[in-house]
This record gives structure tokens, C-alpha cells and sequence, in this order.
């Protein structure tokens, strides 16, 4: 356990404001960056760790009896149908009324089940209730459905990684459409493109249930499992570190086909990439870069590969063989 009497009152200062600066709220790749330039310090890392463990203990007690007792009791004060409600009302009332009521539910759901969600140019940090962390990518959105037994997050489009708290009498369910992904304590990925969803583990255990078909999948830590829409579940080892590396701001390409490259490139940038040599697709790339930073990447790809960049009009990125150059 950290001794967090010999951290100084500024580091603890510092932590927490990182801390605040990282929940509930959209935050850049930038911003990212600098945390971990900052945290890359022992006694920094020493004092957010302090800062954590606080956030995660007052966390727990959203599990405790007398809570989970008296959250229960508001939800069924909250669902009965108002006393003045009668088969009586006009007809115009009780659309009327209908219409009251109609907002009133959603506005009650949505208060007890938050939604969180990002523009296609923003990420976002947040901190559950029960001490939990989802960092939600570009594009995406959740939400957040915790009942007495379970903690349930709705995985409506996007990616997100999801820094579980230990409960093992909460499990953490992660509903992504084709596939419900079982935890308790443990740190993970899961991308929802289009009918396909991919769940990538780094650290503890998950279980992954395909809503379609038959069985189940356990995934060990540096394991990803994709689950296309047409075809059987495949699971293949991977770096995990590097399938999350855009939660700290980059993207990390080891032996990557341009095609995938370019892909994930597109989606944090403003202006976008577009391989006009279809021979381009699988060159191999690796490196490290900054998520938005477009340019950056099409400088690198163009030195390494000896192609030719132009810009049109609309701001895409157009990378073709230069003329006369070896395949």
C-alpha cells in the first residue's frame, strides 16, 4: 500500500485536480498526453494512486445493504402512477396527461440511468458510482444502468475501456449488442463498429457471451475476441496496452497494414486520408502517433513508402505511388 503521509500537501493538490480534470467530462489528446508526462513521476504517480484509492472506497458503499435498501425503496416510490391519475380524466386530459407522464418517465429514467456520450472529435472520462472508470473513445456512448445485484453499462455505438472496481457480489456487464461481456474486477476494452464487436482484455478475467449462437468465451489478459456479424467468433493474441494506447492520447502501430492504419487515423482527425493506390493497402506500418495529429502521420507514410500527398478542395488527404517509383 502507498504511504501517503510522506506525499507532499501540493502533490495530493495536484492528483486530485488531475483526477477532477479526467472525470465526467470531455477531455483532448492532449490533455491525456500531459497526464502521463506527469504521472511518469513516482511521487505524482504515488499521490493519484492515493486519490484513486479514496474515489474506489467511498465507491464500495453503493453496495452496502442499508444503501442498496433505501435506492431501492426511492425507485418504487418514483415508479407508482400518481394518485390523482383517474380512468375519469377527458379524453383531451388524458393525453394530456399521458404526455406529462410520458416526460416525466423519460426524464426520471434518464436521471437514474444516465447516458454519456462523445462528438466524433472528443474522448470522455467517467467515474461510476461504485468507483469504477469508463473512458469513452471518439463517436461513442453508454449507458450507465446499475441495479441492487448488477452493474450494467449499455454499450450503444463506439468504443470504450472500462477500469472495473472489484465487487464480487456486483458483477460488471457490458451489453454491446452482439455480446455481453461478464467482469468483476479488471480492465478492458470493447469497440461496437457497425454489426461487429471486439473485446480486448488487459488485466484479470473476462467472460463474453455472444447474443447469437451458442457457448460462451473466457479471455485471459492480451487476448482479443471478435465477434463479426456472419461469421464465428475468433480470439487471437495481442498487445493490450497497445489496443488501449489511444486512452493516453496515441496510437501505437506495430506491423500494421496501411489500410488499418489510415482507418484509425480517420477517425480522430479532422481531415481525412484516403489511399488512392490500392497496392498501398498492406505495406506494414510501425510507430507511434498522436491521435489527431493527421499531418504528422501522412509526413511519416510519405517519407517511408515514397508516395505523393495532395489536399483537395474539401480537405482529404489523397496518398498515391509517385509516378515512376518502385512498388
Amino acid at each position: 500500500m502507498t504511504d501517503t503521509r510522506r506525499l507532499s500537501t501540493r502533490e495530493d493538490g495536484e492528483a486530485a485536480t488531475w483526477f477532477a480534470r479526467l472525470g465526467n467530462r470531455a477531455v483532448t489528446p492532449k490533455l491525456l498526453r500531459d497526464f502521463e508526462a506527469w504521472r511518469d513521476n513516482p511521487a505524482n504517480d504515488a499521490a493519484y494512486l492515493k486519490v484513486e484509492a479514496f474515489w474506489e472506497a467511498s465507491g464500495r458503499h453503493a453496495s452496502d445493504p442499508e444503501v442498496l435498501r433505501m435506492t431501492d425503496a426511492a425507485l418504487k416510490r418514483r415508479r407508482r402512477t400518481p394518485q390523482w391519475f383517474t380512468p375519469r380524466i377527458f379524453a383531451f386530459g388524458a393525453v394530456t396527461t399521458c404526455g406529462a407522464l410520458a416526460v416525466a418517465v423519460v426524464a426520471t429514467f434518464s436521471a437514474i440511468f444516465p447516458a454519456y456520450s462523445t462528438s466524433p472529435t472528443e474522448q470522455r472520462v467517467i467515474l461510476l458510482q461504485d468507483g469504477s472508470r469508463v473512458h469513452l473513445n471518439v463517436g461513442s456512448k453508454v449507458r450507465v444502468v446499475f441495479s441492487g445485484d448488477k452493474r450494467r453499462i449499455l454499450l450503444t455505438r463506439g468504443e470504450a475501456f472500462f477500469d472495473v472496481a472489484h465487487d464480487a457480489n456486483r458483477p460488471f456487464i457490458v451489453d454491446a449488442g452482439r455480446a455481453g461481456v461478464r467482469a468483476v474486477g479488471t480492465k478492458f476494452d470493447v469497440r461496437r463498429d457497425r454489426d461487429q464487436v471486439q473485446v480486448t482484455l488487459l488485466e484479470g478475467v473476462v467472460r463474453v457471451d455472444p447474443t447469437q449462437g451458442r457457448g460462451s468465451w473466457t479471455l485471459a489478459p492480451n487476448q482479443q475476441l471478435t465477434l463479426p456479424a456472419n461469421t464465428a467468433p475468433t480470439r487471437v493474441a495481442t498487445d493490450a496496452s497497445r489496443a488501449s494506447s489511444w486512452t493516453t492520447g496515441r496510437l501505437v502501430f506495430s506491423q500494421t497494414p496501411l489500410s488499418e492504419a489510415v482507418a484509425e487515423i480517420n477517425r480522430y482527425g479532422r481531415h481525412k486520408v484516403d489511399l488512392e493506390s490500392a497496392d498501398l493497402s498492406g505495406r506494414l506500418v510501425n510507430g507511434v502517433f498522436n491521435t489527431g495529429d493527421t499531418d504528422a502521420f501522412v509526413k511519416g507514410i510519405t517519407m517511408l513508402f515514397d508516395l505523393q500527398s495532395t489536399t483537395g478542395s474539401d480537405g482529404t488527404i489523397h496518398l498515391r505511388t509517385k509516378p515512376g517509383a518502385a512498388a
